[in-house]
C-alpha cells in the first residue's frame, strides 16, 4: 500500500495472524505486501498469559507495534501490549482509508492494461500520502469541485504530466467507492413571521438559505411541521457539510429577522445515518400529521420545490388569538 518495503520502528500497523505457536504468533503485515512478522509470547500481554491460544487465534486482525526490523533477513518484531486502546481505533480508521485508496488505484489499473499497479502508485498514490496527511484526504478532494488543487500540486511534486483520460478514471473509480462513505448531516430550525411579509417573508428566507448549496454539498430544505423546517445534506468531505448548512442557517436568519420574523435553532447540525435518518423524519411527518388533525393547520410537506413554494406562499395565515 506504500512506498516502503519494511515499516519502520516504533510505527503502529495492521496484521493478521497466520499461525499461532508456543513461542508466539506469526502474522502477516496487511499494508506491506503481508509480509511475515512475528510477534513474541511475552509482547502478547502485560497479564500473565496462561495460554496462548485463550488470548490469539488464527484469522485474527489487528493492531500491533514494531520493535525492530532487519530489512535484510526480513525479519520484524512485533508487539501487541504496546498499542493502546486509542493507536488500536487510529489504525483501524487509517487501514480503512488505505484500503479504499488501495482499491481504487488497484480498479484503475486494471482499466489501464499498459500500466501496472506500482506505476500508478508510484505516479499518484504515493506522492499523495506525502502531500497530504493521507492519500484518502487527497481522494475526497477530487471528488469535488477542487480537484484542479491536487492535480497541480501532484504534478509540482512528480514533474510529471498526467493524461487526461486517466484523470477520469480515477475520478470516476473515486467516486464510486467514495459514495458509500458519504455523511449525511441535518439541522432543525423554526421560522416564523407574523408581520405583513408573513409567510412571503418565510419563503424568502428558505430560498436564501437554499442558494447557500455548493457542487460539494447539495442542500435539502424540508418542512416538517409548520414553523419547522430541515435542513440537511449528503457529503463526502464532512467539514465543507457543516459550513454549508450553518451558512444556510446564518442566510435564513438574516433574512427573516430583516422583514421582522424570529428564526431559532431547534437542533444543532449534526451526522445522522440514513436509516436512523429516514426513521426519524418518518416519525416527525407522523408527529406533525396529529398536530395537523388537532390544531387544523396545513399537514408535513416533502421538499420544497416549486409547487411546495407556491403551497406554502398560498397558505392562510392567522392573527395571533
Amino acid at each position: 500500500m506504500y512506498r516502503e518495503k519494511f515499516p519502520e520502528p516504533e510505527q503502529v500497523i495492521m496484521i493478521k495472524v497466520r499461525r499461532v505457536e508456543n513461542l508466539g504468533a506469526y502474522v502477516s503485515m496487511l499494508e506491506y505486501n503481508n509480509a511475515e512478522g512475528m510477534v513474541m509470547l511475552s509482547e502478547l500481554s502485560k497479564r500473565r498469559i496462561r495460554s496462548i491460544k485463550n488470548l490469539i487465534r488464527a484469522g485474527q486482525i489487528m493492531a500491533v507495534a514494531v520493535i525492530r526490523v532487519d530489512q535484510n533477513k526480513g525479519y520484524v518484531d512485533l508487539s501487541r501490549r504496546r498499542v493502546s486502546h486509542e493507536e488500536q481505533q487510529e489504525m483501524e480508521e487509517k487501514f480503512a482509508k488505505s484500503k479504499m485508496v488501495h482499491s481504487v488505484m488497484r480498479h484503475t489499473a486494471q482499466q489501464k492494461p499498459d500500466t501496472s499497479l506500482e506505476q500508478l502508485c508510484e505516479m499518484i498514490a504515493w506522492p499523495l500520502y506525502e502531500l497530504y496527511p493521507h492519500a484518502y484526504d487527497a481522494f475526497k478532494i477530487l471528488a469535488s469541485s477542487a480537484a484542479d488543487e491536487v492535480w497541480s500540486k501532484l504534478q509540482e511534486k512528480t514533474g510529471e504530466t498526467i493524461s487526461d483520460e486517466l484523470k477520469e478514471q480515477l475520478i470516476s473509480n473515486i467516486k464510486r467507492r467514495l459514495t458509500v462513505n458519504a455523511t449525511r448531516l441535518r439541522a432543525t430550525v423554526d421560522v416564523t413571521c407574523y408581520e405583513y411579509e408573513g409567510i412571503d417573508a418565510v419563503r424568502e428566507a428558505l430560498r436564501a438559505g437554499q442558494a447557500c448549496e455548493c457542487d460539494d454539498a447539495k442542500l435539502q430544505v424540508t418542512l416538517i411541521a409548520p414553523p419547522q423546517y430541515s435542513i440537511s445534506t449528503t457529503c463526502i468531505d464532512r467539514a465543507a457539510g457543516y459550513a454549508t448548512v450553518e451558512k444556510a442557517m446564518k442566510a435564513i436568519e438574516t433574512s427573516i429577522t430583516k422583514a421582522g420574523g424570529n428564526f431559532l435553532v431547534h437542533q444543532k447540525t449534526e451526522v445522522v445515518g440514513n436509516d436512523d435518518d429516514q426513521e426519524t423524519y418518518a416519525d416527525d411527518l407522523d408527529s406533525s400529521s396529529d398536530e395537523s388533525d388537532e390544531s387544523g393547520d396545513q399537514e408535513g410537506m416533502g421538499e420544497l420545490d416549486d409547487d411546495a413554494m407556491e403551497a406554502l406562499k398560498n397558505m392562510k395565515v392567522e392573527d395571533d388569538e
